[in-house]
C-alpha cells in the first residue's frame, strides 16, 4: 500500500514492490484517504517519458514518474534510495518500502 510522508522541505512516496511491477506494466496507483467529510487523493501514474513531477489540485496529489525511474528502482535491489526531483522548495521523491520487499503483499 502506498504511503505518503509531508513535511516541510518533501513529500516522500512510498511503494511496495508489488506496486511498483504494476507501474512498470503500466498500471496507474490510485489511493484514497476519507478525512470526516472529505477525501484526499493520490495516485502514482507511470508515462514513457520526461520527469518525474508532482501535480496538485485541490485535495488530490498526482505523482508522474517515467518508465526509467521505475526500471531504476527495480534495478537499485534492497536500498533506502530511491528517486527523487526537486520541485519549487520541495524535495519530491519515490522509494520502495524495504520492509514490504520479498513479502507477497496486494
Amino acid at each position: 500500500m502506498t504511503s505518503i510522508r509531508i513535511d516541510k522541505e518533501s513529500i516522500r512516496f512510498r511503494i511496495s514492490p508489488v506496486e511498483l511491477e504494476k507501474l512498470l506494466e503500466g498500471v496507474c496507483i490510485p489511493q484514497s484517504l476519507m478525512t470526516g467529510e472529505s477525501i484526499i487523493e493520490y495516485s502514482i501514474t507511470p508515462t514513457s517519458e520526461g520527469k518525474m513531477k508532482l501535480g496538485t489540485r485541490e485535495m488530490k496529489l498526482s505523482l508522474v514518474v517515467p518508465r526509467q525511474d521505475l526500471e531504476y528502482l527495480r534495478d537499485m535491489g534492497r536500498s533506502k534510495k530511491g528517486v527523487s526531483v526537486k520541485q519549487g522548495d520541495a524535495e519530491v521523491s519515490l522509494q520502495v518500502d524495504l520492509k514490504m520487499q520479498g513479502r507477497d503483499v496486494t
